[in-house]
C-alpha cells in the first residue's frame, strides 16, 4: 500500500491526493465596502503561498454570489501582511484570506 493521503468520494473517485495544494484559512472574513481599504498582519502568511477569495456581499444576507465578470478587490501581499482595497466602482466584498 502506498504511503500518503488520498480521499475518495462515495463513487470511488479520487477527490484529494497528498500532492494537492489545499487552502488554509488564516482569519475571519473581511467585509469591505466600496472605497474601503486596510491591512491585515498575520504571521501565517509566512507559512505558505498567500492568497485570497473574494465574493460580493449582500447586506440582506440572501446571496454571496462570486459574480460573472466580477472584478476582484486590489490585494497584495508583502511578508506577513496583506494590503487590500475595494475601488469605489466595485460593490461591497467579502475577502477571505489564507495560504496554500
Amino acid at each position: 500500500m502506498p504511503a500518503g493521503l488520498e480521499i475518495y468520494d462515495r463513487f470511488g473517485n479520487l477527490r484529494v491526493s497528498y500532492s494537492d495544494r489545499l487552502f488554509r484559512f488564516l482569519g475571519d472574513p473581511l467585509i469591505v465596502g466600496p472605497g474601503g481599504s486596510g491591512v491585515v498582519t498575520n504571521d501565517g502568511f509566512l507559512t505558505g503561498a498567500p492568497d485570497f477569495i473574494a465574493n460580493v456581499f449582500s447586506p440582506d444576507g440572501t446571496s454571496y454570489w462570486p459574480g460573472e465578470g466580477l472584478l476582484p478587490p486590489d490585494v497584495t501581499f508583502s511578508d506577513n501582511q496583506m494590503f487590500y482595497s475595494v475601488p469605489s466602482y466595485l460593490p461591497t466584498q467579502i475577502i477571505q484570506y489564507g495560504v496554500s
